[in-house]
């Protein structure tokens, strides 16, 4: 699984000005760092390997938060998830601001989830949801991390709970479907679907869990006019190429 790499909301005013460690000196204006920081964070969506050299040279500099931030989804970026969700945990406990704080624990799991660390991700992800129980947002991340650690039932109650505070959170709704029909109940995953696709008829990842549990109950026509409305609606997504997975195995009798 790749890391969902996003800022998820980060407050900037979180990192910018944080106290750096004790001897390091303040080297640049509040200005400049925050350019400093941005274009760093933009650089490691797109080139992680070039970050990872600023963000090192900035971290021994100054050692601030937003350097060694920086540093961390680089590594993420470069997929070394053990240094950058360890990372993200470390900036995540020493953080002041509330909001900083939370994103920076649905950061690390969301890292943890790419390196197939489930555990370790529900553990970030309630960490984050005990600073924001009432969060719809965070109720999914940790059923993901759940469902991805084989707890479907537990995962099915997490959505359920985010879907009482937002009714309308298709992620949610698809999410739940999955784990439905992994839980062989195939009418609340399919109730959930028809409310998903009510709600969002373009969305790719309903059709291919619609697919699936139509495959699975054994209306092959279906399952593949829906593979193909995934591979239509989004084609270079991980739900297209699950589809076109599904597709080959068919046609080769797989």
């Amino acid at each position: 699984m790749a890391f969902r790499f996003r800022t998820i909301g980060l407050v900037l005013a979180g990192f910018l000005g944080a106290t750096a460690p004790v001897g390091a000196q303040q080297s640049e204006s509040p200005a400049a760092e925050r350019e400093r920081y941005e274009d760093c964070i933009l650089t490691a969506r797109r080139i992680p390997a070039e970050a990872l050299e600023e963000a090192l040279a900035w971290a021994r500099e100054s050692g601030a938060m937003p350097a060694r931030h920086c540093l961390a989804l680089a590594f993420a970026g470069l997929g070394e998830y053990d240094k950058a969700g360890a990372g993200l945990e470390t900036l995540a406990g020493e953080a002041g601001p509330l909001a900083t704080r939370i994103a920076l624990w649905r950061q690390a799991g969301n890292v943890w989830l790419a390196a197939d660390k489930p555990d370790r991700a529900l553990a970030a992800f309630e960490k984050a949801s005990g600073l924001a129980p009432e969060d719809p947002d965070l109720m999914v991340e940790q059923a993901r991390a759940r469902a991805a650690a084989g707890d479907l039932w537990g995962a099915v109650d997490d959505l359920g709970r985010a879907l009482e505070r937002a009714p309308d959170a298709v992620e949610a709704l698809v999410l739940r479907a999955a784990a439905y029909r992994r839980l062989d109940v195939p009418e609340l995953a399919g109730d959930d679907l028809a409310r998903a696709l009510g709600l969002a008829p373009k969305r790719a990842d309903a059709y291919l869990e619609r697919g699936l549990l139509k495959q699975d109950r054994g209306d092959q026509a279906g399952a593949r006019a829906d593979f193909a409305k995934v591979i239509e609606l989004a084609p270079d997504s991980p739900a297209a190429k699950l589809a076109r997975t599904h597709l080959e195995a068919r046609d080769t009798g797989g």
